[in-house]
């Protein structure tokens, strides 16, 4: 295992490689965090370089840590108003690391990517849907559609109650981040437990859940209605 450490010249940033073993400081101060990411396509010690100094590039963070063996990095950081799980997420995306988990001490996100999944389980670019943990009204679905509707790029929200799950139709096949759809449902007061889109299937599960979430849906199904 590695410890990344940011080292900053005058010019540049530089990324120097510690054998973890040295106690980590940040780990023992108040007021930070860490994060647990699974990177499958982290390989080598290159690959670790690479993910590091785009985590290093985010705000907050003061140490990453690359078990190159088991495709883990753990980041620690300081608490920063722009510092999000999908920033972290999107920044080893970005060093090439492939990640497939994320967790942090409440929720854990796992993408299962379009290979890994049936035919019939993969949605087409534009077509993404969201499953809450519960809907038990259409006051409650309209509310987590308002919030899909202040999405950039959402063209339309339909809505299966049985499902408790919304389905999201993009204008032009625009992309929409997982974490996007999920933070909808958040300022709805719903709890996201499973979203789909032509990335794969993401499922959220919470650390006080009482299951684990959903199964991936089979198929892309038939609305109930549309939610304007």
């Amino acid at each position: 295992m590695f410890r990344f450490q940011a080292l900053k010249t005058p010019s540049t940033l530089v990324v120097a490689i510690v054998i973890y073993g040295v106690s980590t400081m940040a780990a023992a101060q108040q007021g930070v965090f860490k994060v647990q990411i699974v990177a499958d396509e982290m390989c080598c010690q290159g690959c670790a370089q690479k993910v590091a100094a785009q985590l290093y590039a985010a705000p907050g963070v003061t140490t990453v840590e690359a078990d190159v063996p088991n495709r883990l990095v753990t980041v620690t950081a300081k608490p920063s108003p722009t510092l999000t799980v999908e920033r972290i997420w999107f920044a080893v995306e970005k060093g090439k690391g492939g990640p497939s988990k994320l967790v942090t001490a409440d929720v854990t996100y796992v993408l299962t990517r379009p290979d890994k999944l049936k035919p019939e389980q993969r949605l087409p670019v534009g077509r993404y849907s969201l499953e809450v943990r519960s809907m038990q009204d259409k006051e409650t679905a309209q509310k987590i559609a308002n919030q899909l509707h202040a999405i950039q790029g959402v063209e339309n929200v339909s809505v299966n109650m049985a499902q408790r799950t919304l389905f999201v139709q993009t204008a032009n096949g625009a992309l929409l981040s997982p974490f996007a759809l999920a933070s909808a449902a958040d300022r709805a007061q719903s709890e996201p437990i499973a979203i789909s889109g032509p990335y794969g299937v993401m499922t959220i599960e919470r650390a006080d859940d009482a299951k684990p979430a959903t199964a991936v849906r089979p198929t892309y199904p038939q609305v109930q209605g549309e939610v304007r």
